[in-house]
């Protein structure tokens, strides 16, 4: 019986620093903030990166921007950082600077639902002084449904979108999707009826109310 030679795969070191980026990002937000400082120490990208998330847990605001905003001074195209840096934005109060920082970050990975959905929620924040704020929202969220028709919190939030624009029926039926989804059945048979009562019959909204209705009924 002859032997067959094993077969040795490498991990390119490519693998390696994005598993290494993956893990930093997980034990960052997942384990103890003091015990991710102490464990990264060094000068390596994902131990900045760490270091980084753990700052911004404690919570330590500036000294999280800075390391942050050293890691995107090093890597300005990393879609990543930017969305680290847009959340820590976010979670401090500073609109303005989390929404640039997250178009930024979907300017090069577009179409990220993740990405859509934190911006979308910000946009609708500020969307009382800026109507157009709310078109643009409700653009990713039509897009995140499309990629994500399961997703609870885009139906949650384009129902808000079409309220800021005036669009009732819209926002209702949104509604009746988000509590279907939720098995509030309950409610999304009230949010159903009153797109039947607002629009005309055989119109899309109407139809899409109506099957709900029946959905419902059938469980």
């Amino acid at each position: 019986k002859r032997n067959t030679p094993k077969t040795t795969i490498m991990e390119s070191s490519i693998d390696k620093k994005a598993y290494l980026r993956i893990k930093a990002k997980l034990e960052g937000f997942l384990e103890n903030p003091g015990k991710i400082l102490l464990k990264n120490k060094g000068n390596s990208v994902h131990e900045r990166y760490a270091r980084a998330i753990a700052l911004f847990r404690i919570p330590m605001f500036r000294k999280s921007l800075n390391e942050i905003n050293m890691l995107i001074n090093d890597y300005p195209n990393d879609p990543f950082f930017l969305e680290l840096k847009a959340q820590i934005y976010s979670e401090n109060g500073y609109l303005e600077e989390a929404i640039e920082a997250y178009q930024k970050s979907l300017n090069i990975i577009p179409d990220t639902p993740l990405i859509m959905l934190s911006l979308s929620g910000l946009l609708l924040e500020s969307s009382k002084y800026n109507i157009d704020r709310a078109k643009i929202a409700k653009n990713y969220l039509l897009n995140i449904i499309k990629k994500e028709p399961e997703n609870i919190l885009a139906w949650h939030l384009k129902g808000i979108a079409h309220n800021r624009l005036g669009e009732t029926s819209e926002a209702d039926l949104s509604a009746a999707e988000e509590f279907l989804k939720r098995r509030n059945y309950g409610r999304a048979k009230y949010f159903a009826n009153k797109v039947i009562s607002e629009t005309k019959k055989f119109s899309s909204q109407n139809i899409r109310a109506s099957d709900i209705i029946k959905i419902i009924n059938q469980i």
